[in-house]
Formats: C-alpha cells, structure tokens, sequence
C-alpha cells in the first residue's frame, strides 16, 4: 500500500519502507542483493516482497536510478549533482 491508512499500518506503506531504503542506500551504490543484506539486517519485519514493490515504486516516482553495472542510488544524492 502506498500511503498508510485504517487498514494499512505506516510500517507496511511503501512511504515508511522508501525512508528505510534511503537510509540503508544513503550516498552509495549498491546492487540490489547487497541492497537487500544490508537492509534485512537493519529492518527484519520486513519481507522481500515489499521491498522489491517499494524499490520499483522509487524507480518510477524517480528517486532512485540504476547505472550501467545494475547498482543502485539515490538520485537526489549530492554525488550525482
């Protein structure tokens, strides 16, 4: 779900998660199984699924882009100005 509501708890919104992503991602690039450690470590109650949903909702809200070795980052990132 993109936004929480009455039914859907902030932590199962792809908002929350997208804030999760971006603080594992930070100024780096990874690829998205690198992505996915680091991040499972940090948030466990997260399950795959959401994660690949939200990454694919940062792709196309453009906030995230990949380079040509298939690696992740923040396209807002200060690097990539």
């Amino acid at each position: 779900m993109l936004l929480p509501n009455k039914y859907v708890g902030f932590n199962k919104s792809y908002v929350c998660i997208a804030a999760c992503v971006f603080d594992v991602l930070g100024e780096k690039k990874y690829s998205v199984e690198k992505l996915w450690k680091r991040f499972s470590k940090k948030y466990p109650t997260i399950n795959y699924n959401f994660f690949i949903k939200t990454l694919v909702f940062l792709k196309i809200c453009q906030y995230i882009d990949v380079n040509s070795g298939g690696e992740l980052f923040n396209e807002n990132s200060k690097n990539n100005l």
